[in-house]
């Protein structure tokens, strides 16, 4: 068993969460969204602050509930004791087509709030 963890369940979990990690880089850095460096993790660590219309912690809230009511639950950077507002932590350790869709929704909201700045 620990044989099989460590030659085939580590390394394909790594392998999967280092091409989602991509997924998301490529995606959200098209749409102007800085993406914290990492070589493979559950959690993705994206800087959305240029959607913000102001940069404050106030207008970060804002952003959540707009990702909320698109149907996508990312948590803010304040929750995770970020100094910089417009920070959020997405959990990419999901099914792929739950990770599909909910980076789906991200993306059609980023572009809609972009055409309202």
């Amino acid at each position: 068993m620990l044989e099989w963890l460590d030659k085939t369940f580590f390394p394909t979990m790594k392998q999967k969460m280092l091409e989602r990690y991509h997924l998301y880089k490529e995606t959200l850095e098209k749409l102007d969204v800085h993406v914290h460096p990492s070589k493979a993790t559950i959690f993705i660590w994206a800087d959305f602050s240029k959607h913000l219309r102001e940069k404050s912690f106030d207008n970060e809230k804002k952003l959540f509930e707009s990702f909320l009511n698109a149907g996508v639950f990312i948590l803010p950077g304040e929750s995770c004791f970020s100094k910089d507002p417009g920070w959020f932590r997405i959990v990419a350790a999901l099914d792929d087509d739950v990770n599909n869709e909910g980076l789906e929704r991200l993306v059609q909201l980023l572009k809609s709030i972009k055409k309202d700045l």
